[in-house]
């Protein structure tokens, strides 16, 4: 289904058919749309390509197959259903600011959440900076942004998120000026793509080097303008492969300039920007990568991570060392050392009745972590005893491991 179509079945009905038969045929044509709808779903990746003009299309000969949405159609092949939700003149800004140029406030808006997409890719900015616009309601931009955003992330069907940076614009009858695209309101896209963690698509910087020749209008991308976006799109899509890994309580993103790291969707300010992670705490982490030197693309990549033992006794009396917090990390137990560890200290895991289970040791420094190999099924859910043994003492305490 393409948005073109309205994204709905058109189910004909001869005004030559009469009473009972009309019922037959509608019922009929209903079940096998019906039909043909969730074998769509089922089978297919589905794509939102969510925008203004540029997105629809205006101005090339034939939106319908020279959008950049139909050529990333022909790109990404049968497996994946991509539809233009392009509609020209639209704001990300919200009906209160921009009334009825307010993409929020259109059919194509509602018909894109109701599509149960699975990919989302999100254009729109260049209206909004139209100065009779953006000098009134500049501030509320980013708001309004990670509106739509949260939006689409709520939806059902938990879609993965690509917002773009907007390409450059020099129409000066139309109240729209480079410098504002430039200097503000791509600024403030990228600045919502750090705060939710999603991918980021910088057209700016992929277009500028045309020099309008491809573009139509000095606004809108002509057809071959349409090709190196898409191609770009295309392109950063197949790069999204790579993985975060993770070696007890490190995650490490892949190489890239910079990065910024996420737990629950919750920014990490601290060690948060960083090739590699230390983590202690269970959860959901994300990593934004910008991916190259030349332009500001970045894409995101997630990994879960099931930790799940909590300490609730003991400690280290008198002494200047105390038990942390523990970890079980894809059959890793980490035990985690605050304070000064003056010499090396073995740990023993026991089952309740004294009985050892696993054994591993700490080296002496300020801040040390035993990380225990756990053979699969060695460790259930359930209460655990603990013994720290060395700088002339024995420590024992009890912890108990959920899930």
């Amino acid at each position: 289904m393409n948005y073109f179509k309205y994204g709905f079945f058109i189910i004909h009905l001869s005004s030559s058919t009469q009473g009972k038969d009309i019922k037959k045929i509608f019922v009929i044509s209903l079940l096998f749309a019906i039909t043909c709808l969730i074998s769509v779903n089922a089978d297919t990746i589905n794509v939102a390509c969510v925008g203004n003009s540029i997105t629809a299309g205006y101005g090339l000969t034939s939106a319908y197959t020279q959008a950049y949405p139909a050529i990333l159609q022909d790109s990404l092949g049968s497996s994946y259903s991509v539809t233009n939700y392009g509609w020209s003149s639209m704001t990300m800004f919200k009906p209160n600011r921009t009334n009825n140029d307010s993409y929020w406030n259109k059919t194509a808006f509602t018909s894109a959440m109701s599509s149960s997409p699975n990919i989302v890719f999100i254009e729109l900015g260049t209206n909004d900076s139209k100065t009779y616009y953006w000098n009134s309601y500049k501030d509320s931009f980013e708001t309004d942004y990670l509106s739509m955003i949260d939006t689409f992330s709520h939806l059902q069907s938990k879609p993965a998120l690509w917002i773009c940076m907007q390409p450059p614009v020099d129409k000066a009858g139309w109240n729209m000026y480079d410098t504002i695209i430039r200097n503000q309101v791509n600024p403030r896209i990228r600045d919502a793509a750090l705060t939710r963690g999603v991918n980021l698509i910088d057209l700016y910087d992929l277009l500028v080097p045309g020099e309008w020749f491809w573009f139509s209008d000095s606004c809108h991308p002509n057809a071959t303008g349409a090709v190196v976006m898409a191609a770009y799109i295309y392109n950063l899509m197949k790069a999204d492969t790579c993985k975060i890994t993770q070696n007890g309580t490190t995650l490490t993103a892949a190489t890239a300039y910079s990065y910024q790291w996420y737990r629950n969707d919750t920014t990490i300010s601290s060690g948060g920007n960083s090739q590699t992670l230390a983590i202690s705490k269970k959860g959901t982490y994300k990593v934004s990568r910008r991916i190259n030197s030349s332009d500001s693309s970045r894409l995101v990549d997630a990994i879960t991570v099931n930790s799940t033992p909590t300490w609730i006794a003991g400690g280290m009396k008198n002494k200047a060392a105390d038990i942390a917090s523990v970890d079980f990390v894809n059959n890793m137990l980490c035990v985690h050392i605050k304070g000064s560890v003056a010499s090396a200290f073995s740990v023993s895991v026991l089952d309740l009745k004294g009985a050892e289970i696993l054994s591993g040791n700490i080296t002496g420094n300020s801040s040390a972590t035993a990380v225990i190999p756990v053979p699969t099924g060695k460790l259930r859910p359930g209460a655990y005893l603990y013994k720290l043994s060395g700088d002339n003492a024995d420590i024992t305490g009890k912890f108990v491991l959920f899930n």
